[in-house]
């Protein structure tokens, strides 16, 4: 779990925390994501990222190449990727070599608060600009606000997830009846 000063993990007998008083996790957590390997933490300082197989931190910022430091959500999609929520962009993370060497970091113009994935395992955001999909094949994001609208939503989303039948659920504080 995380606070805003820091996180903490627990692995069933011992509690292991780290601090940003005290170690290289930055205050302001926003988000948790695990792969097999790393622990990611999005934060409004940068992104961290914990190799749990060596103990090795590292953490991106603006002098990275990120966008912003101010981040609201990490993700992991299927292809290894790391996605970014921050203010007005959404940016992907290429990183082959982690955790050495250099990312490569695509940003998309697109104001998203939440990330899902579908039972298909493709990769959703949502927001004030409504709701996305990553498409693998062509690489670039889908806008599904066209299909929002043809049903006469047209709003923020806040939050957004999928039911095991692959049905999408949609929060928003907009309203709407659909």
């Amino acid at each position: 779990f995380a606070t805003e000063w820091g996180a903490s993990h627990f692995d069933g007998h011992i509690w292991t925390s780290y601090s940003s008083l005290r170690g290289p996790l930055p205050a302001g957590i926003t988000k948790i994501a695990l792969d097999n390997q790393f622990v990611w933490f999005s934060t409004y300082h940068g992104l961290s990222m914990l190799d749990t197989s060596t103990g090795l931190w590292r953490t991106l910022t603006t002098k990275d190449g990120l966008p912003t430091d101010s981040l609201y959500s990490v993700a992991l999609s299927t292809d290894e990727s790391v996605w970014l929520i921050s203010l007005e962009t959404l940016t992907r993370i290429e990183w082959t070599d982690r955790p050495l060497g250099q990312p490569k970091m695509t940003n998309y113009d697109y104001e998203d608060k939440d990330f899902t994935t579908d039972t298909k395992n493709v990769l959703w955001s949502a927001g004030y600009s409504g709701v996305q999909y990553f498409d693998f094949s062509s690489n670039s994001v889908i806008d599904y606000k066209p299909e929002l609208t043809k049903i006469g939503f047209n709003g923020s989303v806040n939050t957004i997830a999928f039911a095991p039948d692959n049905s999408l659920w949609i929060g928003s504080s907009t309203r709407n009846e659909i």
